[in-house]
């Protein structure tokens, strides 16, 4: 004949497993042998009422118990609150400190338990290495820059130097060519005017000559622009000094030379101007007397 079925209160057991009960005190509270409550414990995990965890941790803590009582140090027994996972090869509670199941061996999961395997960085450590090579850079980078910008300014400051000694040394030549040009020019002026006393005819001559014999000039300069009075010019009337001046000015427009002189005494004082087509007369008092000039045959006495 079969035995009865031992029935037990199942949330009552939960209740007392929680509670921290041993496995002793559980036993006995609900009449079950050792064999039974073993039995009862993997029913539960099963029914899912209990975790491996919980087992796991139950085991631990009885593990302690044992321990605290035959005066055993076992320090590498996790604590109940480390427990934060089970292993899936075998269920059993495991910790996150742990790289492999203590029951079974299978390496567990997750990055977290592996990365506290790492050795801490430090500080520099943590810098990029695009940062060091940036830091590195830029001392170097601003050295160079400020070396070449001193040979680019020592090299701007040369090049200024000798282009305004350039520009002085042109300045200086032009200077000596607008001198040499100008001496140039008036030496070719006064070869010029020696040519041009060269090609006087003889009639410009011929009149200061005849005129000089009579008394009426005394002589003229170089370039027939001042004619010195004679004695007779003071004795000459009005009709005769005009007649005289227009010849003057007439053999020098045949002659090929500007019309444009002056009568004037031994002591510079002016007599006769004359400027272009009009004759002046200036007489002592200092009173002009201006006629046209006229292009007939002028009466020399």
């Amino acid at each position: 004949m079969d035995k009865p079925k031992q029935k037990i209160n199942v949330t009552k057991f939960l209740v007392d497993f929680r509670s921290g009960c041993s496995d002793e005190e559980l036993a006995r509270k609900h009449d079950l042998k050792q064999s039974a409550l073993k039995k009862l414990l993997r029913v539960l995990e099963q029914k899912r009422l209990l975790s491996s965890a919980d087992l796991e941790i139950r085991a631990v803590e009885a593990a302690r118990v044992e321990a605290s009582l035959t005066g055993l140090d076992q320090p590498d027994l996790p604590r109940p609150e480390e427990f934060v996972s089970t292993c899936p090869q075998c269920r059993a509670a495991v910790t996150e400190k742990l790289l492999t199941c203590p029951e079974c061996g299978h390496v567990l999961p997750g990055e977290e338990r592996w990365s506290n395997l790492e050795p801490k960085k430090g500080l520099l450590d943590r810098v990029p290495p695009i940062v060091w090579g940036c830091i590195i850079a830029l001392p170097i980078g601003l050295l160079v820059f400020y070396t070449f910008k001193g040979m680019l300014v020592s090299m701007r400051s040369t090049a200024a130097e000798k282009a305004q000694k350039s520009a002085a040394a042109e300045a200086h030549s032009k200077k000596a060519s607008t001198g040499t040009a100008t001496a140039l020019a008036k030496s070719r002026a006064a070869l010029d005017l020696t040519e041009t006393k060269r090609k006087i005819p003889g009639e410009i001559e011929m009149i200061v000559e005849a005129l000089t014999q009579e008394g009426i000039i005394s002589g003229a300069n170089e370039d027939y622009t001042r004619f010195a009075a004679g004695d007779r010019w003071a004795e000459l009337s009005r009709g005769q000094r005009i007649g005289h001046v227009e010849a003057m000015a007439a053999a020098l427009e045949r002659s090929g030379i500007a019309v444009g002189f002056t009568v004037t005494t031994p002591a510079n004082e002016l007599l006769a101007r004359v400027d272009g087509q009009r004759i002046d007369l200036i007489d002592k008092d200092g009173f002009t007397d201006s006629v046209e000039r006229v292009r007939e045959e002028a009466e020399l006495r």
